[in-house]
């Protein structure tokens, strides 16, 4: 009689933990993705003095190069791509939140 209760332990605890496992693995693979935080970079922006101090040193060349590069640059991107893995180590691509500007 005791190996028939044991026996039904051991069926309880092995359901138990399928389900258990079954309720993870469906939350990790169809639950919503979360994707990691960007912080926008810190900003290393010189006060406008500085910027024409070092501007005045520089050759007329060289200058339309600065002036065309701080025209087309950004401080950091708009978007980002990030890769997260599931559960079963598979990649799942995911975008992570524009840095707020």
């Amino acid at each position: 009689m005791t190996a028939v209760k044991i026996s039904n332990r051991a069926r309880i605890i092995l359901a138990a933990l399928v389900l258990i496992f079954g309720a993870y693995w469906a939350g990790a693979r169809f639950g919503p993705p979360n994707p990691p935080v960007s912080k926008p970079c810190p900003s290393r922006l010189d006060s406008p003095a500085e910027m024409a101090q070092r501007d005045a040193s520089l050759t007329g060349d060289e200058s339309i190069n600065v002036r065309v590069y701080r025209q087309a640059s950004r401080p950091w991107p708009t978007s980002h791509k990030a890769t997260e893995y599931d559960f079963f180590m598979d990649p799942v691509p995911s975008k992570a939140p524009a840095p707020v500007s």
